[in-house]
């Protein structure tokens, strides 16, 4: 059976039980099934729409467009790049893990 992105969350209310104790966010019975497809397929969206980006700036040329380009072939800045988007989405994986509320997370991030 083919499960594509579906997600089962059983028992994720954060309302407290009878006995006031915290439901933990997610139980050992519960799951989150993903198909196999889904990493080639979101890589094959990143690379058409990084194609695209790359098409985008090559019709408009222009001092901006040159900038981007220049700061983007700067290796430091790609690596600070790269850690910023992986201390956000090991801030993510945190938080979720630890049931904390979507909104609470959005805020984090946003603010990260």
């Amino acid at each position: 059976m083919n499960r594509l992105l579906v997600f089962m969350f059983v028992g994720t209310s954060s309302a407290a039980t009878s006995t006031d104790e915290a439901k933990p966010f997610l139980e050992s019975s519960d799951a989150l099934f993903t198909s196999a497809l889904v990493p080639p397929l979101l890589g094959a969206f990143y690379l058409v729409l990084g194609a695209l980006v790359i098409v985008a700036d090559d019709l408009s040329p222009g001092d901006p467009t040159d900038k981007v380009k220049v700061k983007a072939q700067d290796g430091a800045n790609v690596l600070l790049a790269y850690g910023v988007l992986a201390a956000d989405l090991q801030l993510s994986a945190y938080m979720f893990s630890n049931g904390y509320e979507y909104s609470q997370i959005s805020v984090a991030l946003a603010l990260a």
